[in-house]
């Protein structure tokens, strides 16, 4: 079972394309975790301004150069009149890099998934440069929560983003990321948000839905069923 069509596509090219390969995307909490809360009472909450154009990444471990933390710092200086940047998960061992970035909010690691929510609900865009992944759960709570995102085409990202939820471009094309968040920023109807962009996100990427996922394959599996073909999609 692989949780994305790419990874999928990456087990028919490897010594494993002789066993049957199934899709079932990840699933995350839509009904008790993460969904949509109020952005003005958040914002007050946690000392924003209204009307402040905010940009969410969250990583734990951004010293992984695969994180893409430096497209996200430089995204900061290119908009650092237009935005602010929030960081969740930083490691304050990393503060050097941050030198002469006045418009970017470190935060350390949120357990708390209440609050990490809330976070992602008052988000204008939520931002995922990762340079490797495969099916990242932090974009679909994004998303859960209303909020749009950018993110490279690599991975899973590109499937997670597709028909409208968001927008993608060339991994590593720091102008395209950079212009591709102030499009979001300044065109919100370029893409789903808010409830709309809630609604699909329940429907496809739910937890129940991934649980249900694997019953099924776990009840064909034992009901002698062979019919399992590579890459053959189950939660759809």
């Amino acid at each position: 079972v692989t949780p994305s069509e790419w990874l999928a596509a990456e087990v028919k090219k490897s010594f494993f394309n002789k066993y049957p390969c199934v899709v079932i995307n990840n699933g995350i909490d839509t009904e008790m975790t993460f969904y949509p809360a109020d952005k003005k009472v958040l914002r007050s909450k946690y000392g924003f301004l209204s009307e402040e154009k905010l940009i969410l990444g969250v990583a734990a471990g951004y010293r992984d150069k695969r994180k893409g933390v430096e497209y996200i710092i430089s995204l900061a200086k290119d908009l650092e009149a237009e935005a602010k940047v929030i960081l969740i998960g930083w490691d304050e061992r990393y503060n050097h890099w941050l030198k002469g970035s006045t418009n970017i909010v470190t935060m350390k690691n949120i357990c708390d998934k209440s609050v990490l929510a809330e976070y992602y609900s008052m988000a204008d865009v939520f931002v995922i440069p990762s340079v490797a992944e495969n099916y990242p759960t932090t974009s679909l709570e994004a998303m859960a929560c209303g909020t749009p995102v950018v993110g490279f085409a690599v991975g899973g990202i590109t499937e997670q983003l597709a028909d409208g939820k968001g927008l993608i471009v060339e991994a590593g094309n720091q102008k395209a990321f950079t212009e591709a968040v102030r499009k979001v920023l300044t065109e919100p109807d370029c893409v789903l948000k808010g409830q709309d962009l809630v609604n699909v996100i329940q429907k496809e990427n739910s937890a129940c839905k991934m649980a249900e996922a694997y019953l099924e394959l776990y009840e064909r599996i034992m009901s002698g069923q062979t019919d399992i073909d590579n890459g053959n999609r189950r939660n759809d």
